[in-house]
């Protein structure tokens, strides 16, 4: 059984002496990669979890089978700060096998501040060591760019000796390393915060008994794959499926389904042959140990089914992400950064009860997949879906006798993903889970569900702008542009689609737009979208007509002049004038606000007139609808 240690850095590196064998690859870390470990300390508090450093006993040493990278740059960040006359892990620890270039260069980083400088100037024409004097420089660089006191730099310096955590993971004697280093080279990953969180659950007592911990596994390894429903990931062979989900696989599990389903398989189990029974006795995994023999998907998890469909389905949020949902479920002051996913669950001695967890855990995921968008096709398409599981192990979409209603919920859904799509700001999704929780009787209903969305995107919109918005440039909330494009697709779609007859008014003038362009609105797909374009181009505001240069930026800056579109649409207007940028947008479709304004004048007339009209009738849209619903 594997040795699991918890390191905190100065430990880690001044305990114990390691080695880099000669198979693997040389130090690669770059600018980015060394910039995101230095700001993840920077900005996180209280213990932060770095990652797993699997090693084997190798004489004195122990021989680093995998987070090599990581150690060499934590000694290179530990002999920047032992530079800096800060209170460093003063002797080096790492070294490398058969690599005299290497030994010598942290051995010249960790001495006095002479050989510092001069490994600084050489990299003999090495990439590996170029590659470890480029990384010295970036944490001089970030250390100079983010603390501008003594009194800060010490606080940084204080927290990642003391507060950065590791695991060690000694490998068992009798270990094969190089099908062990095989495995890790093909999965080209360490393990994930939430397999090592896996692990401290199924050490609890509730979950001890061994069919339990069987089910807890497979449940979990299910809910992981985020990209199939999680149904696909049950055998059918052994009724799993159907034990869990009912015949046609849309029953919501609980905890009375799990424990029925263990008593069937203990039921099973007492009829089976003694050498059936006794089969996988040592299932149980009371540490890391287990998940590090294995590192890889358990062998009874189903890969034959689900691989058909995580190539058709993208998942708008990954696993980590879940389990802090599922967790804010029951205190919903759980912070959704994964960054902090094992201290935010109590990691490693109060965590939740994890029988009553992983029944949330399967009971909100196989909700998630039937009422939560997916993306669909590959990651470069935005097609957006929703559907539910059939006992012929087919999907069909969600709702699927409420078109009207199932268009709706996916596009709104979307507009929120495009806005929001950092999983730590995925507060909208957590309002939609507790719909899960509160109404799970009602979700049946289209309808319902739909008006339920509305009203938080309503609320949304009320508690979060304020009139000074649609004057504010740049500056304005990418959730307003978003919204406004959900109400113009469902104007259009409530009164213009199909055979439906718009009157030719004055009052109406937007909804005269869409006539003209029902092809482009039919087709409307929100897509990600971060630039604030202004129509009238902001080198020319000279040109706007108004009394003085600063009636001219405010007119130029309100919302009647702005919408949101793609980068690099943005780059390709240049500072054009309205009517080219018109003429060349003919064949994009990136923001019904932008339509509304390409129809709203003819060749160069687009002014202060036109602007504050089109602003005028956008603002009332929103007003009217968030007092309608």
């Amino acid at each position: 059984m594997a040795t699991i240690e918890k390191l905190n850095i100065r430990k880690l590196l001044n305990e114990e002496n390691y080695l880099i064998p000669l198979y693997q690859r040389n130090y690669a870390w770059e600018r980015e990669e060394i910039f995101q470990l230095l700001t993840d300390i920077k900005e996180t508090t209280g213990p932060y979890y770095l990652g797993t450093l699997v090693v084997a006993q190798n004489n004195s040493k122990f021989e680093i089978i995998d987070g090599q990278q990581r150690h060499t740059a934590l000694s290179i960040i530990n002999s920047v700060l032992k530079y800096k006359g800060y209170d460093s892990v003063m002797h080096r620890n790492l070294y490398f096998e058969a690599r005299e270039t290497s030994e010598k260069t942290i051995d010249d980083l960790l001495g006095d501040k002479n050989s510092y400088k001069k490994a600084k100037l050489s990299s003999n024409g090495n990439i590996g060591i170029q590659n470890i004097i480029n990384t010295v420089q970036d944490v001089e660089d970030f250390l100079i760019d983010n603390y501008k006191s003594q009194e800060s730099e010490s606080e940084f310096v204080s927290r990642f000796y003391n507060e950065i955590i590791l695991f060690r993971a000694e490998l068992p004697e009798k270990t094969d390393l190089n099908h062990y280093f095989e495995i890790m080279n093909n999965r080209g990953e360490q393990l994930e915060k939430h397999e090592i969180l896996k692990a401290a659950f199924m050490s609890k007592e509730e979950v001890r008994h061994k069919e339990k911990q069987s089910l807890f596994s497979k449940i979990w390894d299910a809910c992981s794959q985020m990209n199939c429903h999680v149904q696909m990931c049950f055998k059918t062979e052994d009724n799993s499926r159907s034990l869990l989900f009912g015949d046609q696989y849309d029953r919501i599990p609980n905890t009375e389904i799990l424990d029925n389903y263990i008593q069937i398989k203990e039921s099973n189990n007492s009829n089976s042959l003694p050498q059936e029974n006794n089969e996988k006795n040592d299932l149980l995994c009371d540490s890391l140990s287990g998940i590090i023999k294995n590192h890889s998907l358990p062998k009874d998890f189903v890969q034959n089914e689900t691989n058909k469909y995580d190539e058709k389905y993208n998942s708008i949020i990954d696993f980590p992400n879940f389990l802090l949902q599922v967790l804010k479920l029951k205190n919903d002051k759980v912070s959704l950064d994964e960054k902090l996913l094992l201290p935010t669950f109590g990691y490693p001695n109060n965590l939740p009860n994890a029988w009553e967890f992983i029944a949330e855990l399967l009971k909100f995921r196989t909700l998630f997949d039937k009422y939560i968008i997916k993306r669909e096709g590959d990651t470069n398409t935005w097609s957006w879906t929703m559907k539910s599981t059939l006992r012929v192990s087919e999907y069909q979409v969600t709702f699927p006798n409420n078109q009207n209603a199932r268009r709706k919920i996916r596009m709104i859904q979307a507009m929120y993903q495009v806005t929001f799509p950092s999983n730590n700001y995925k507060n909208w999704l957590f309002d939609i889970m507790k719909l899960f929780k509160e109404y799970s009787d009602k979700l049946n209903s289209a309808e319902f569900y739909l008006s339920q969305l509305e009203k938080q995107a309503c609320n949304y919109y009320n508690n979060n702008h304020f009139s000074d918005y649609f004057y504010n440039g740049l500056g304005t909330p990418r959730f307003i542009f978003n919204y406004l494009d959900y109400l113009l697709w469902i104007e259009y779609y409530d009164k213009v689609s199909g055979n439906k007859i718009v009157l030719n008014d004055e009052e109406y003038a937007y909804l005269n737009v869409m006539q003209k362009e029902k092809d482009k609105f039919q087709s409307f797909k929100f897509v990600q979208r971060s630039s604030i374009e202004h129509l009238f181009p902001q080198s020319r505001y000279k040109e706007i007509e108004a009394d003085n240069d600063e009636a001219r930026k405010v007119i130029m800056n309100s919302f009647g002049n702005l919408c949101l579109i793609s980068r690099s649409s943005n780059s390709a207007y240049n500072n054009d004038m309205p009517s080219q940028k018109k003429h060349d947008s003919k064949s994009k479709n990136e923001s019904l606000k932008q339509l509304i304004m390409f129809g709203s004048f003819d060749n160069e007339n687009w002014n202060t007139v036109e602007i504050e009209k089109h602003q005028l009738e956008m603002i009332e849209l929103l007003t009217k609808t968030t007092l309608e619903i």
